[in-house]
């Protein structure tokens, strides 16, 4: 059924992808940019856009770049880093002195979720 396999194709393409990240760690988002004009095509000032709580805690620098005359796919990398969480540190060390040295500490945080909503372009 060759609907199918174009549905199928489609759902795949539109699919959310989740990621686990830790704290303090760098990653990159790759993003491909396509440009039709016979010139280059300059961005002065890119710069990842979240959604989500605590969004303040992502460090995403903007980037500037240039995409060649009539490239089909040219990959720009935009690094971020999700930084420490400092109050909810000093939350899990005050409980773990106040428990007994036996007693085990439960930390059973849940975990910030982040959603890239876009790219915000300036000039």
């Amino acid at each position: 059924n060759p609907y199918a396999k174009n549905q199928a194709a489609k759902d795949a393409k539109n699919k959310v992808q989740t990621t686990l990240l830790a704290e303090g760690e760098e990653r990159t988002i790759m993003i491909e940019f396509k440009n039709r004009l016979a010139v280059p095509l300059e961005v002065p000032s890119c710069r990842l856009e979240f959604e989500g709580k605590e969004i303040s805690r992502i460090e995403a620098p903007p980037l500037s770049f240039t995409v060649p005359a009539k490239t089909k796919s040219f990959a720009v990398h935009f690094p971020f880093i999700v930084s420490v969480s400092k109050s909810e540190h000093e939350e899990e060390v005050k409980e773990e002195v106040e428990e007994d040295d036996d007693a085990e500490v439960e930390t059973a945080a849940e975990p910030d979720t982040f959603d890239v909503a876009g790219l915000c372009v300036t000039g």
